[in-house]
């Protein structure tokens, strides 16, 4: 009993200190994946006359549905940086 009574407390911290690293790693890439983007709309003109834009979480390559024009369109989002500073989003139904 006296082995077990010694043993336990440094296997319950090395177990804790694990869970610590574990749990820190996750939450620091889970912070960096998680980014406000703006994309600009390719193909698309706002009420205001200028290029549609929307503000979103999601990663590059996804795929978004958008109503723009009166209709609904699929636009895929990319790293490719725009003048502006905003992101391009290029529609998916022009090119089918």
């Amino acid at each position: 009993m006296s082995v077990l009574g010694q043993a336990l407390p440094a296997f319950l911290a090395e177990v804790t200190a694990a869970l610590v690293i574990i749990f820190g790693t996750w939450l620091i890439r889970h912070r960096r994946k998680i980014r406000l983007r703006c994309y600009t709309l390719l193909g698309t003109v706002g009420a205001d006359g200028n290029p549609a834009q929307i503000v979103t979480t999601r990663r590059p390559g996804s795929v978004i549905n958008v109503d723009a024009g009166g209709r609904r369109q699929r636009f895929e989002l990319t790293d490719a940086r725009l003048p502006d500073d905003t992101y391009a989003a290029e529609p998916m139904d022009l090119y089918a």
